[in-house]
């Protein structure tokens, strides 16, 4: 069976091949009308350039741009060296492709200040760990200190001394500790001056009104002979 070719429809208006009398490009009907077709331009659209080199095809995040490079190339040698001055005209290279000097000068600037930023950043973390280390040391020191202070030594007498007087460091409470020295306290403020004289370093236990070294103490009773044993 053979086929038959047909040949391709023609308009009705103006017998050209591919045209159709309802369509407005016809000759016949853009006679009629009076209003000539516009034919769409095709702009091309520009490649986006990258925010960081001003490059076609480049972006400001990928690790290939030449920005990225060089700012990365600061970061490790920051770690290891101060900033030294670095001047402009080292991250012209980077804008060769700009014709304009004064955009060019720009960029570079803008370049030359986010180094900047590495090694300020740089600076500000060295003081930080600087700082963390005098801290430490001074906290071990204090530590040592604290294992250099002794209890003090203190020898409680079973022979007991009464005592009616008001204490002379509260004014509150009656004497019932005498010390060797024969000035009387009250216990908790016995207590209290121990426990002071132990957070000094190698510091000796002295009574408080005549600074004599208090070597021996007596109670008023059982009571006070057993919390002086505690101290």
């Amino acid at each position: 069976m053979s086929t038959v070719m047909r040949a391709p429809r023609k308009c009705s208006q103006c017998h050209q091949e591919g045209c159709n009398k309802g369509k407005a490009t016809c000759p016949i009907n853009i006679e009629r009308t009076g209003i000539p077709v516009v034919v769409p331009v095709v702009v091309p659209v520009k490649k986006r350039l990258c925010g960081a080199c001003r490059r076609e095809g480049c972006c400001s995040t990928s690790p290939l741009c030449p920005v990225n490079i060089e700012l990365k190339r600061h970061v490790g040698r920051a770690r290891l060296e101060d900033h030294h001055g670095y001047n402009l005209s080292q991250y012209e290279h980077i804008f060769g492709h700009i014709q304009d000097p004064v955009y060019k000068r720009r960029l570079s600037v803008r370049l030359h200040y986010k180094i900047e930023e590495i090694y300020n950043h740089n600076i500000f973390i060295m003081r930080i760990m600087a700082e963390r280390v005098l801290i430490e040391r001074r906290i071990a020191a204090l530590s040592d200190n604290n294992q250099q202070r002794s209890k003090v030594k203190l020898n409680v007498l079973p022979e007991y001394k009464m005592c009616s007087e008001e204490c002379g460091i509260c004014y509150d409470k009656t004497c019932n500790v005498t010390l060797n020295c024969n000035h009387q306290v009250c216990v908790d403020c016995f207590k209290s001056h121990v426990t002071a004289t132990e957070t000094k370093i190698n510091a000796s236990l002295k009574c408080p009104f005549c600074r004599t070294v208090t070597e021996t103490v007596n109670a008023t009773d059982n009571t006070v002979y057993d919390e002086l044993l505690k101290v």
